[in-house]
């Protein structure tokens, strides 16, 4: 029965491919072997240790490399040729040798193998640790020694390398009072990339601040475009819901008749869904409570920095060992807003805080305009007088269209007159003053339209807050304002003197210690010699 199987035409086609396939693997091997045969001959290497075809000597390095080299050079000589896999390796266990290839012979071997890697990032191995041994790699390295790295640039980032360093021991520090293991290496990581992302580019790469936003950045993998998404998402989500909510209201109840205190549990009661109020009363209450939690704890750490600048007490900065949160800064700001919330209107305190959030809003718009239109050194004079003017064309007839629906002037021309100025202002921006500064990755959209809209919004709905909000809203900032100049600034600037101290001192006492152990290291190198 076999011998009937081996005699059919499958099993006589099967070998025939099998031979095939072995033709087709033993061919370019052969033509392998002697295009690396054919090399060894010509090329006029060194002795070399005999080698196997693909891993080459890497099976005689043994578990102790350098034993086994001594051992191959006294029968191959002091100069051996060595085929580690891939990578051609010239052994020289020689002194007299050695000072031969690093004094006569240094033009030869200073070259590095040029990879495809160098040729694509560094524009064809021009860069000076890729470029060949030539007249332009000493004119680059001559440029490089006396400009970027003489005496004379070095001090001049001290502070920067002083700064850096002194964060680091901080944060050390910090972490050692309230007993958090260190990952050094993370650590001296950040330090170095924020050491030369200073130098070379001017601003901070990691790890530098302790603020809400750099929380933020490092919760998130790719902080440039993650925090964005999340911010726009979130909103956009945020208002479809409201947008939703408010037509599900409207469809339930005529718009006139809805009631400003408690829309929902009126609403429900009118539809016949008098159970309906005490769940919506629930979601409030839970509602409330949860934004006043997350207030207590972000106005608790905005208190905790201030009181680290010294503007505020500086208890009030103490972090809890155990809990490691501010628990001084929590408890009094609780009870001070408890207290105002106790003896307050919840009508002016909403005022209170739309003057405020308003206010802000319209200054980061400006401020956003200004980031555009405007860097010192590129912005020529007549840009930042023609971007000044339109400026405050802007501002003064967004200002007028808040006053004119303020003193409710009944004819319509007023208003059509300020919005075509406005309009004409925001046209100019856009036409007579070029952009100085571009967004790298994320940007706000329709500059200047949208952040000059921005600013119109803000102060119309400034313009319809009454007077007396104004009035206690002039008083509580001339309060602030007395305290931070005559408190406040003087404290900040002695913390800030004080910290500047206290990172000099701990880089100079790095700088000792850096010196300490080069010493101790020239030391053993000179006793290792002796």
């Amino acid at each position: 029965m076999a011998l009937q199987l081996l005699k059919l035409p499958w099993w006589e086609e099967l070998q025939a491919l099998q031979i095939l396939q072995l033709l087709l693997l033993f061919i370019p091997s052969l033509f392998i072997i002697l295009k690396f045969a054919r090399q060894a001959e010509k090329s006029n290497l060194p002795p070399s240790p005999p080698k196997l075809t693909l891993i080459g000597n890497l099976h005689q390095l043994g578990t102790l490399p350098y034993r086994s080299l001594r051992d191959l050079s006294y029968k191959y000589g002091p100069l051996m040729f060595m085929q580690l896999g891939s990578s051609r390796t010239l052994v020289v266990s020689s002194a007299e040798i050695l000072e031969e290839i690093t004094k006569s012979r240094d033009i030869v071997f200073s070259n590095r193998t040029r990879m495809a890697a160098g040729e694509k990032l560094f524009y064809g191995w021009s860069d000076l640790a890729f470029a060949p041994y030539s007249e332009y790699w000493r004119q680059v390295r001559k440029f490089c020694v006396l400009e970027l790295l003489s005496v004379k640039r070095v001090q001049s980032f001290k502070f920067d390398r002083e700064e850096v360093v002194g964060i680091m021991i901080e944060k050390i520090n910090h972490s050692s009072q309230i007993e958090n293991p260190v990952n050094i290496s993370d650590l001296l990581l950040i330090t170095s990339n924020n050491l030369i992302s200073r130098i070379a580019l001017g601003g901070k790469y990691h790890g530098e601040d302790n603020n809400e936003s750099k929380v933020w950045a490092e919760e998130t993998k790719n902080p440039g475009r993650d925090i964005p998404i999340g911010l726009v998402g979130s909103m956009t989500i945020t208002t479809f819901a409201y947008c939703l909510m408010a037509a599900t209201l409207c469809l339930m109840q005529p718009y006139d008749q809805i009631d400003p205190d408690a829309p929902f549990s009126i609403a429900f009661k009118a539809t016949g869904m008098d159970w309906a109020k005490y769940i919506v009363a629930l979601g409030a209450l839970k509602g409330m409570t949860s934004v006043l939690l997350v207030s207590a704890m972000g106005q608790a750490r905005y208190l905790t920095h201030i009181a680290r600048t010294h503007m505020a007490p500086p208890c009030l900065g103490y972090v809890n060992e155990k809990f490691g949160t501010p628990i001084n800064a929590t408890i009094v700001m609780l009870v001070a807003t408890a207290v105002i919330a106790l003896f307050t209107d919840l009508n002016i305190l909403a005022n209170l805080l739309s003057i405020s959030t308003l206010f802000i809003f319209m200054l980061v718009a400006i401020a956003l305009l200004i980031r555009r239109y405007y860097v010192s050194g590129i912005s020529s004079l007549r840009h930042q007088i023609f971007f000044i003017t339109f400026i405050l064309v802007i501002l003064a007839s967004s200002a007028a269209i808040a006053v004119c629906w303020a003193i409710e002037v009944a004819s319509w021309i007023p208003f059509l007159l300020t919005l075509i100025v406005w309009f004409l202002s925001t046209l100019g921006l856009r036409l007579f003053v070029p952009q100085a500064r571009n967004p790298k990755l994320w940007g706000v959209p329709l500059v200047p339209w949208l952040p000059s809209a921005s600013i119109a919004i803000n102060i119309f709905l400034l313009g319809s807050i009454d007077a007396k909000s104004y009035m206690r809203f002039a008083v509580w900032t001339g309060g602030l304002l007395v305290y931070y100049l005559f408190f406040g600034l003087h404290a900040s600037y002695d913390a800030a003197r004080e910290s500047s101290d206290k990172r000099a001192e701990a880089a100079k006492q790095l700088q000792k210690m850096e010196e300490g152990s080069t010493n101790s290291q020239m030391g053993a190198d000179m006793n290792t010699c002796g």
